[in-house]
């Protein structure tokens, strides 16, 4: 597992460069910012492409005031999708060592260092269109409520198609492809 607090996260993303993130509906959301001199800074995102620095990057994807929680999901995919991407495309994985011990105050991870080139291996071989990825919304689940009050989320019969999905070995495997 690896666990990214938010500085890690913002630094990860300025590390890149920024990320483009393909963005399908307008987002405007204001975000405290103790580096703004009124504490607060707007982000303002349009259809298309958008480039975002770590910052937007984050308020982007922890959004919530105009959107759902099925939306926000959609987001932080879109953003770690789009880190994934650049990092791969800019060769950034060959650099993973360094990285691990720059990013070390802002992960937790059960990852150790003579972990990393099977992963960056697994990595640089993966097909970013056989990721697969979903956010699971109505009528897929229904809302419920606990008897404690907690409102929830139930699966409902149309939902096993898509665990269905998930749990399936992909069509080879890839780990045991490796070249040794």
């Amino acid at each position: 597992f690896v666990r990214v607090d938010f500085a890690g996260f913002i630094k990860a993303v300025d590390t890149l460069g920024g990320v483009d993130v393909i963005v399908e509906c307008e987002l405007h959301d204001t975000f405290p910012d103790k580096t703004s001199p009124t504490g607060k800074s707007d982000l303002d995102v349009y259809p298309g492409i958008a480039t975002l620095s770590g910052k937007q990057a984050l308020w982007y994807a922890r959004s919530r005031w105009s959107t759902t929680d099925f939306d926000r999901a959609r987001r932080q995919q879109k953003v770690l999708r789009a880190l994934f991407t650049k990092a791969r495309s800019g060769n950034l994985l060959q650099s993973a060592f360094g990285l691990y011990n720059d990013f070390r105050e802002n992960i937790e991870t059960s990852i150790g260092v003579s972990d990393l080139p099977f992963f960056i291996d697994i990595a640089t071989r993966l097909d970013d269109l056989a990721i697969k990825n979903r956010v699971v919304t109505y009528p897929v689940i229904k809302a419920f409520t606990r008897p404690d009050g907690a409102q929830v989320l139930l699966p409902t019969q149309d939902t096993i198609p898509y665990i269905a999905e998930s749990l399936s070995p992909p069509a080879g495997n890839r780990a045991q492809s490796r070249p040794l």
